[in-house]
């Protein structure tokens, strides 16, 4: 899985969150809390969630620790920074805000670029109609999903498509995004340092 072995004395894992200058780095035992050495700022580097890097522990009661390397990425995107994705769900609301196309085919765009597997996600099925929309995404070939957040369906079908795969959601602001990861994953989000 990883495309190096690490040295003795650190550890490989992947960033599944940054926020404040930590990164909170996923080992598959623990997670630890860690900050990037300065040697990354003069290179013009950032750590980005999606990374696989490797740490040297520096407190393991605390789970603190320091990046020490950025392994090769597969690809990377400015928004959402995120690194090595494989699935971008691209979110829009059916009603409240409306849908943008011109959003919609910008990521998709980026995607087909950058070898990530996008979904077109509709969401608030309860407040909209998706069969237009639907219609034209599938017929250009590309998986659209159907939700509500409100009535709690799709989900499902969201679950299917994550699964196994590094994967971030993306959209305008009030699409629901947060409100369909709350659905999809509570206790995952609960135990993340941060909201």
């Amino acid at each position: 899985m990883w495309t190096s072995t690490p040295e003795e004395g650190t550890m490989q894992g992947l960033i599944r969150k940054g926020i404040g200058g930590f990164y909170y780095v996923d080992t598959g035992d623990n997670v630890y809390a860690s900050k990037a050495r300065g040697l990354f700022r003069k290179k013009g580097q950032t750590p980005l969630v999606g990374d696989r890097v490797e740490i040297e522990v520096t407190h393991e009661a605390d789970k603190e620790a320091y990046i020490t390397a950025i392994l090769p990425r597969k690809n990377t995107l400015i928004r959402p920074p995120v690194a090595n994705l494989e699935r971008l769900f691209i979110v829009a609301a059916l009603h409240n805000p409306p849908p943008s196309t011109l959003m919609i085919d910008k990521m998709i765009a980026i995607c087909e670029k950058k070898g990530i597997d996008p979904v077109v996600v509709l969401n608030k099925a309860d407040l909209g109609e998706d069969r237009a929309l639907r219609e034209i995404y599938q017929r250009a070939g590309f998986e659209v999903v159907t939700t509500s957040a409100a009535q709690n369906s799709g989900l499902d079908e969201l679950r299917r498509l994550i699964k196994g795969k590094l994967c971030a959601f993306a959209g305008h602001s009030g699409v629901g995004k947060s409100s369909l990861l709350n659905l999809l994953a509570p206790q995952a989000l609960a135990q993340l340092p941060y909201q």
